[in-house]
Formats: structure tokens, C-alpha cells, sequence
């Protein structure tokens, strides 16, 4: 019988969450374990949480860092009160920088924290101290799953499953990305075998393209309506994108998608005079868009885009279709006498690497190997529009009138 690798989850979650829904907790160590365990060959997945409350009291519990720095993944069950939470952030400051320490040169291992959204905390943003903000923001870059408790209630035992099972299917693949590194990127797990060649992610269903010769966008578009009398002119927009990139040099190659977008609208000219709409948020739940301020435009209308539920990459149509569309999304709203040419729409891309492959199974990070890896990921910062800054690939669309 094949000796059984062991891959542990580390489940952060605030204790009043867990009195107030006590099945939460059930439901997201044995249960999303089980079903984990259930899509592994040769392997296992175990989840630790705190079941001895030893976070009571003032004093950090050493058994609790030991945990954490033995851990594979970390899961967090974020609500309002895991980020008031001294204890929680701690966690979660502590694993990230572990996961920073994961590298292969100046290659980082992709990411290993799986955050779950029971509880929104848009409304409570405010109220987040300095060192709370920044732990959130860190968070919100990252791809996780809502699963809002005032829906999660509601959901039968059927409907409860597909969803945990979606969860699984995140978490088994960052254990595969895990089982494919080579020993000393781990941080003390003996248990990781030599580097092979890495599959790809379930989501990606099509062909990669080569980023030298194929732009990550499909199309990107922008209309306003015509005027009608004194009526504000609705804006719509669209946005598609690429599934899967790829650049490549001879000895290996790594996998991108467009993992975060950020679409913005603005009017120089007359700040005041795009709204943003009240039913925005309520689009249907295939999709994951919503208002966001950004820093560097606070006067524009921004939307997030996030991919679709159960995804880690953004495709085609990525914004909800209007009611009554098959295609557009009505994004905004203007007031009468605005004009197209004084609309500036720009384009924000956060892409993220899904794999490094090595075209022979011999490769073991020698000099000249790291040297091809920088080279690979340089390929990025050489497409139009990078901003070194962010980090971010900018497009300015153009805004046209809708006939």
C-alpha cells in the first residue's frame, strides 16, 4: 500500500462566529475534510481548529504558532468579528508571511489561503482601524468563496453540498500545486516530493494562449445612450477576456490568467454627473462585480470584477447583462448633457501565474534554470500599458454612443 502524503489545513475562524452558527464550524473542518478526502489519491488532508478555546485570555497560546507553522493552507472564515479579532489576524499575519517564504528563487509559490465570506463586512469598512484595513485589503486581492450566512441557512442539505464541494475543489488544487514543489520551498514538511510537471486548473477548459502574440482582452467596451429629451443617458459596458496565457521559454513555462479587473469611468470635467446605481449589487450571482474607491480615481465610478462564483479566472462576459440583455451591462448613469468625448473609461488587470512547467523531468533549479524563470516572468512587464507601481496592466477604452 503507497505511503499516504499529509497535507494539514489550518481552520481560522472567530469563536463568537462559531457560537452564534455552530454548525458553521462542523461544516467547514469535517465536513469540507471528508469531501477533500474523497478527491485524493495517495494522499491526505487533515484541518486543525481550536476546539480547547486556547485563544481565551490575554496571552498568545505557543501550541496555536506551532500549529499554524506546521500548516499547509490556511482557512478563513471571514466575517466582521474575524477581523476585530486580535487572535485571527495574527494567524493570518503569521501564515502569510510563511507563504511569502515559499519560494523557488524569485519564484513564489502560488497562493495557499483559502478565505470564505460568511459574513459581509462592506458596511463595517469603515470602522476598521489602520492595522484591521490593511489586513482586509490584503484579503479582498485574494480569490475566496461567499457563502453569506443569511443565504447559507436558507440552502437544503443538497444545495449545502455543491457548495462545499465547490470549496473542496479550490483547496484540492492548491494541494496539487503543493505535492508538485520540490522539498526545500516548504517550510519544515519533509513530506513533498521532487518537482514534476503540474496540471492545469480545472477551471481552464481551453487551449493557452501565447501572451507574446494574443492580448489577454477579447473586447472591452464602453456606450452611453443617446439623449432622450432631459433623461439621464444609461452606460453600459462590457468586458471579455482571454481564459488562459501562457509564455514560455525553451526550458519551461508558466500559465497566467487575469485573476482581478478593475473597470472606471469618469468625467473630469463634471465630477458630479455619473451615479452609481442601487441595484448594482443584486445582479444575478454568476457574477461577482461590485462598486469599489479606488485611491488613484476617487472621482470616477469603479467597478471590481471578480470571476465567477466557483472560479479563479476571468473569461468571457464578465459583467451581468442588463435585464432585458443579452450582452450589455448597464453600469451607470449620467446626467443629460453629458457627452462621450468627455468620458475617460480605463481598464485595470491584476494578472496571476497558475503554474510553473518544465518541459523535461530533469530540470532542478539550477543558475541557468532561475535565469529562464526571470525571463519568463519579465515577459509581463513588457506589455503595453504595465504600471511598475501597482503591478497592474492600465487600458484606456474608448467611449463611444450606443445606437
Amino acid at each position: 500500500m503507497p505511503d499516504h502524503n499529509v497535507f494539514k489545513g489550518f481552520f481560522s475562524y472567530s469563536h463568537h462566529d462559531a457560537i452564534t452558527d455552530p454548525d458553521l464550524a462542523t461544516m467547514f473542518t469535517e465536513d469540507l475534510e471528508n469531501r477533500i478526502n474523497a478527491k485524493l489519491a495517495n494522499a491526505r488532508f487533515v484541518i486543525w481548529h481550536d476546539k480547547e478555546g486556547l485563544r481565551t485570555g490575554n496571552r498568545w497560546n505557543d501550541k496555536i504558532e506551532a500549529e499554524i507553522r506546521s500548516s499547509d493552507i490556511l482557512i478563513v472564515l471571514l466575517t466582521p468579528r474575524w477581523i476585530e479579532s486580535d487572535y485571527t489576524r495574527k494567524e493570518y499575519s503569521i501564515f502569510k508571511e510563511l507563504e511569502m517564504s515559499r519560494q523557488i528563487g524569485d519564484f513564489i509559490v502560488p497562493d495557499c489561503i483559502a478565505p470564505i465570506l460568511i459574513r459581509s463586512i462592506d458596511r463595517q469598512e469603515k470602522h476598521l482601524t489602520a492595522e484591521q484595513r490593511e489586513i482586509y485589503d490584503d484579503i479582498k486581492e485574494r480569490q475566496y468563496m461567499k457563502c453569506i450566512v443569511t443565504s447559507l441557512l436558507e440552502y437544503n442539505e443538497a444545495e449545502r453540498s455543491i457548495l462545499i464541494d465547490k470549496i473542496a475543489d479550490d483547496i484540492e488544487g492548491i494541494i496539487e500545486r503543493l505535492r508538485a514543489l520540490p522539498k526545500k520551498v516548504s517550510h519544515g514538511m519533509s513530506h513533498l516530493p521532487t518537482l514534476t510537471r503540474s496540471r492545469a486548473r480545472k477551471e481552464f477548459t481551453r487551449a493557452a494562449h501565447d501572451f507574446n502574440s494574443v492580448d489577454f482582452i477579447s473586447s472591452a467596451e464602453v456606450l452611453i445612450e443617446k439623449h432622450r429629451n432631459n433623461d439621464k443617458r444609461k452606460i453600459y459596458a462590457q468586458v471579455d477576456f482571454v481564459e488562459r496565457l501562457y509564455v514560455q521559454s525553451a526550458k519551461a513555462r508558466i500559465n497566467f490568467c487575469v485573476a482581478r479587473a478593475y473597470l472606471s469611468i469618469e468625467n473630469n470635467e463634471l465630477p458630479d454627473s455619473l451615479l452609481k446605481l442601487d441595484d448594482f449589487r443584486s445582479r444575478p450571482t454568476r457574477y461577482d462585480a461590485y462598486y469599489v474607491i479606488r485611491q488613484d480615481m476617487p472621482d470616477a465610478i469603479s467597478i471590481c470584477i471578480d470571476p465567477a462564483y466557483g472560479k479563479s479566472a476571468l473569461a468571457e462576459l464578465a459583467l451581468p447583462p442588463a435585464p432585458g440583455e443579452n450582452y450589455w451591462s448597464h453600469i451607470a448613469t449620467a446626467v443629460s448633457y453629458v457627452e462621450p468625448a468627455q468620458l475617460k473609461a480605463e481598464l485595470s488587470i491584476s494578472l496571476s501565474a497558475d503554474g510553473l512547467h518544465f518541459t523535461n523531468k530533469d530540470s532542478l533549479l539550477s543558475n541557468p534554470i532561475k535565469n529562464k524563470i526571470k525571463a519568463i516572468m519579465s515577459v509581463a512587464a513588457r506589455k503595453d500599458g504595465f504600471d511598475k507601481k501597482t503591478g497592474r496592466i492600465r487600458r484606456s477604452i474608448s467611449v463611444g454612443e450606443r445606437d
